[in-house]
């Protein structure tokens, strides 16, 4: 695809002053995605962890599912971000918990949507009453060293920790013990700093250090999804998701969302006892790097040349788009990029934070905008 097709495609033609991305008619939501293999799939599951660069993936989700006006699983009762965090999903749910789908009517019974891609814990059975029939499920993984450095920066855990306040290196302090200062963190920050990514995908503590347990569940979850993505491997696994969801490049297109603008450093000592810390987390993320690497090789010769033009694509749309400018988000911890004057709702899409597109599917699906909440 050559510049101009890609200027010429999706949200465009409307000034950045006429609101959200113009969608296409409606079609019919309850359809079975599945009616031959070059069809485009339109239901899916994203099993979104914490700090894993899954706001990214979201966008990307989100503006393939507004276009086509699908209905979005969202957290009714949490207007600002609409996740279900620790929230028990269950077939009741839509009744006073999720949005209600855009096609169910006046009888919660009968929502089912297309699309889930909030911070929610997977639980298999009651998402496969809620989605809609042949539903794809994916998650995205980081390496656990990694992915909780950046939590326990991004949800200030240096200051939650009484024990940790305003010492230097608090993180590699931690470290040092994490079992004896993680009893000054709270619940919600707990799950948060141990094995996170396996608990979001269903694992319950007790299982933290039963090894045999852990690696079972794994070969289960392997049977259970469609993709597992890599963040370090993050445009090589959009271009299998593109491959699973029949979709085109233009679908998986994207600009980086809740960049950090500093990282502490991790040396080997500090990372070997993340990992030890970590340990489910830790064979998850391996476990599932291997299997990505292996898809790659199976994807076919094309694979070279379709992630180059890829990402050629992806730099035309930051170049176009954003201009390289950002504003610094969540007390200057994180930055996003801004839209480039008299631009385009095209661009919009792409700039879109996640609470921009919850205020978005919020009105598409029936409700009032949703205020922040401080």
């Amino acid at each position: 695809m050559n510049h101009s097709s890609i200027e010429g495609s999706m949200f465009i033609h409307s000034n950045i002053s006429s609101g959200p991305p113009v969608q296409t008619s409606i079609i019919n939501r309850f359809l079975e995605p599945d009616h031959g293999d070059n069809r485009e799939k339109l239901n899916i599951v994203y099993i979104k962890s914490h700090k894993t660069g899954g706001t990214t993936v979201s966008s990307i989700l989100n503006r393939f599912g507004y276009k086509r006006n699908l209905s979005f699983a969202m957290n009714s009762n949490k207007n600002w971000n609409g996740h279900l965090r620790e929230l028990p999903l269950t077939r009741e749910s839509p009744k006073d918990v999720l949005l209600p789908s855009l096609d169910g009517g006046d009888d919660w019974m009968n929502y089912r949507y297309n699309i889930m891609d909030i911070h929610v814990r997977y639980n298999r059975n009651v998402m496969d009453m809620l989605m809609m029939g042949g539903t794809k499920y994916i998650a995205l993984l980081r390496d656990p060293v990694y992915q909780l450095e950046s939590a326990f920066d991004f949800f200030g855990l240096a200051w939650e920790i009484r024990s940790l306040r305003k010492k230097p290196n608090a993180f590699q302090l931690f470290m040092t013990n994490p079992d004896k200062h993680m009893r000054w963190a709270s619940k919600a920050r707990r799950i948060d700093l141990r094995n996170n990514q396996f608990h979001m995908l269903g694992l319950e503590n007790k299982f933290f250090n039963d090894v045999p347990y852990i690696k079972t569940r794994v070969e289960e979850l392997d049977r259970e999804f469609d993709l597992v993505m890599i963040l370090e491997h993050f445009d090589e696994s959009l271009l299998l998701l593109k491959k699973l969801m029949n979709w085109e490049f233009e679908d998986i297109l994207y600009i980086k969302k809740n960049q950090r603008l500093a990282r502490s450093n991790i040396n080997e000592d500090i990372s070997k006892k993340v990992r030890k810390w970590n340990a489910a987390d830790d064979i998850l993320y391996k476990y599932f790097e291997e299997k990505l690497l292996a898809r790659i090789q199976e994807y076919g010769a094309s694979f070279n040349s379709d992630l180059i033009e890829f990402q050629r694509m992806n730099e035309i749309v930051f170049d176009r788009c954003t201009g390289g400018d950002a504003t610094k988000q969540h007390n200057n911890k994180i930055f996003e990029y801004n839209t480039k004057e008299d631009t385009d709702t095209y661009c919009n899409s792409f700039v879109y934070s996640f609470k921009d597109w919850v205020n978005i599917i919020w009105e598409s699906q029936h409700l009032d905008d949703p205020t922040v909440e401080s």
